[in-house]
Order: C-alpha cells, then structure tokens, then sequence
C-alpha cells in the first residue's frame, strides 16, 4: 500500500471570461474578448474551415501574398494570392487555421487580413517597407486560459499596485506558506503606489477586496507586478480574477449564459484538456440560463454558435470542475482509504466518483468513462474506504466560491 497525496484547487469563476455578452446574427465564432482571452501564440483558429480574405486600401496588386497554414483536416498547406487595389481578394482554399502570412515586397496601402464575416481578425491593420511577414494580430489568435492558483517557487512577497487612492482599502491574501500550512493576511492599500504583504506565500488561493476600488489594480510578485493579476477595477467587494502569467492553468468546465431562448442552437468548444491534448465538445444551448460543458477544459481556442444567437450570451469559467483521475489497479484496489480535507476557508461542494471502465487499455478515458458517486456530493470533510475493486476515480467540485481539498489515499495505484 502506497500512500498518495493531492490538492484539488479552483479560483473564483469568471462567467464571462472568455467571452463578454455578444450575439451572432447567424452561425459564426464568438469572440474571445473576455478577462481571460489574451494573445496566444500568433495562430488565427476559425471554428470551420473558411477562405481568407486580403484587404488594401491602396494599389498592393504588383505583390504576393503567401497564406500559410492547416485545412479542415488538420494537414497544412498554402496559397500565393496576388494583391488587390483598394478591393478585397479571397483565397481559393479554405483554412481551418493561419499561421503566417508572407509578402513579397513593400505594401502600398493598409493591409488587413480575416474571413469575410471578419477581414481583420487574422491581421489589424498594417503595412510593411519590405518582403517579409504581417503580424498576426488579429482576434482570432486570442486563447482563453482557464487559470488557477498561484505556486511561487520558494514563497514570495505579494504586491499590489494602485493607480487609484486605495487607502481605504482591505485586501486579504489567502494561501500557504513553504511548508504547506494555510495562512492569510489583510494588507491596506495604497494611494497611487503598491502596497507589499509582510507575509511570504508559497501557494496564493484568493485575493480580495473588501470594496470597490478607486481604479486599475494589479497584483503580482516583486519584479512582475501583474503575473497574478493583469489591470482590473473591482466595483464592490469580492474576489480579483486570476488572469496572470503567473497563475497555473487548471481544467474546468465551460459555462455558456444566454439572455435568449438558445435552446435550438449549439455552440462548439474547441480547446485543450488537462494535459494539453486537443478536445472539443458540442453543448446545445438553453432557453434563458446557464448550459455548462461536461468536459473539462484548461485551454479556449474557438467557440462556434450554429445559428444566429438570441440575446446576448456570456461565455466563462463554471463554478464546478472535475480533479485528474487517479488511475488503480483493478485487482488489488479494494479496501481503498481517502480523506478528503477542507481548507479552513473553504465554500464549496466536493463528490467521489468511481469508474470500473477499462481506463488503463485506451479505450476509455475521463471524458467518456462512466463515473458513479458514492455518497453523494458535501461541504465537510469526508473519509471513506470502499469494497469493492475499482480501476479509477476522481473528486468532482461544484458550487465553488473559495478554498482547497486536501486528498490522502491510501492504495495501489499506477501513475
């Protein structure tokens, strides 16, 4: 017997993170445009395969564009298209994603290069003196990034930066310290400065505010004064967003908020699970509330609406996820021991989920095993042993506002 130890750790959610209210007049890509979508790494993603479309406002038809990137099979190819005079020109081919566009001398006019729903969300507007490469800038090539807490290596001062007189302000840092204990300490304000806990944090949970503040404030460690979290102005008290670079990315599930009936419609997610691997799921909407994703996802690339959208619909991080799967030996896991530990500071519900599905040969794996719940979901501490063999299970969170589960288990299992 092997003892085993993990944290299951959420932020606070942010239902609009990925995508602030919007609509669609017909099928069409949502924007990332949320708290949480910041630049990705220079790759425009479309959520269906779609020709490219180059704009001048000048005469660019003695250049050549080079469109670079993947069909809608994932493969990649290119395509050379000659440039317009004050016009537009399409691609013949259609791309799935674009991840250059090259030109072969100097551009008279402003360039911009998207779909034709969108003509700049590959490239905002720009020109070039020489041949060479446009920028792909574009909204396209944002990423929504589900963070999660803070682990400084060693433990660091927490700093937070004011542009506004926050003086008058109480924010209260949660986490834990080099050797694991939970700590917290309040820190007031500053006016126009930043402000520097007395406390080191090795882990940061939360960060609150016991009020609005009277502008920007950012939060971060010495020498990086944003990486937990970049420019917000909180409007009452609460919790700041974890959006930093700081931050680590954590798998949740998706929720999708609409004023409207969006029951006939569905949106896709496209994105990546918990170890990076690509997902995508397809959740039909909801006439006037909340539909929430089934998977878990640390990565947004694309969110597509089937038809035009009614009302307005927000797009964020849900107040529920599901922990990795803790994978066992089928033969030798009855009698397994688990604890399961609130932290002091803790406002939300935790369920174990067994599977008896055959994790370990490939065929099934936790966006499609079948989990059962024992005991059913709770906001205490909870230990538990089981009978019967098992080949894996999880911790599922919901209702989630703040804190941590500590889980020991005490079983054969395989890493």
């Amino acid at each position: 017997m092997r003892p085993k130890y993990f944290t299951v750790a959420l932020v606070v959610a942010d239902p609009n993170g990925y995508c602030a209210d919007q609509t669609t007049g017909a099928a069409a890509d949502l924007v990332l445009n949320g708290q949480l979508a910041k630049d990705g790494n220079k790759i425009a993603r479309f959520g269906v395969a779609a020709k490219v479309r180059i704009t001048s406002d000048g005469d660019d038809s003695g250049i050549v564009f080079t469109i670079y990137g993947t069909n809608s099979d994932g493969n990649p190819h290119e395509e050379k298209v000659t440039g317009p005079s004050s016009t537009t020109a399409d691609t013949t081919k259609t791309y799935r994603t674009v991840d250059r566009v090259a030109i072969d001398g100097a551009t008279t006019g402003n360039i911009e290069v998207g779909l034709a729903a969108d003509d700049n969300n590959v490239c905002v507007s720009q020109t070039l003196a020489n041949a060479g490469n446009l920028i792909i800038n574009g909204v396209a090539q944002k990423v929504g990034n589900s963070r999660g807490v803070v682990e400084l290596e060693g433990a660091q001062l927490i700093k937070i930066t004011s542009a506004g007189n926050d003086s008058g302000r109480t924010f209260t840092i949660y986490g834990r310290d080099i050797n694991n204990v939970e700590i917290s300490q309040e820190v007031t304000g500053s006016s126009g400065g930043t402000a520097t806990s007395t406390t080191k944090f090795a882990r940061v949970n939360r960060i609150t505010t016991d009020a609005a503040t009277a502008g920007a404030v950012t939060i971060g460690t010495p020498g990086n004064l944003d990486n937990i979290c970049e420019t917000q102005t909180p409007g009452g008290a609460g919790s700041f967003i974890f959006d930093g670079e700081r931050c680590s990315l954590v798998a949740r599930h998706v929720t999708i908020e609409g004023a409207g009936d969006n029951s006939g419609i569905t949106f896709t997610i496209e994105g990546e699970n918990r170890v990076g691997d690509p997902i995508s799921e397809v959740v039909t909407g909801v006439n006037n509330g909340t539909a929430t994703s089934q998977k878990n996802f640390r990565r947004i690339y694309t969110i597509r609406a089937s038809a035009a959208v009614t009302g307005n619909v927000e797009i964020g991080t849900a107040d529920s996820a599901d922990s990795k799967v803790v994978l066992l030996n089928f033969y030798l896991s009855a009698g397994i021991s688990i604890l399961m530990k609130h932290s002091s500071d803790a406002d939300f519900t935790h369920e174990f989920k067994y599977t008896n599905d055959p994790l370990l040969s490939g065929v099934r794996n936790e966006d499609n095993a079948f989990f059962a719940a024992q005991n059913g979901p709770t906001g205490a501490n909870e230990e538990l042993a089981t009978d019967a063999a098992l080949t894996g299970f999880r911790i599922e969170i919901t209702n989630f506002v703040a804190g941590s589960l500590e889980v020991n288990v005490v079983t054969p299992y395989h890493t």
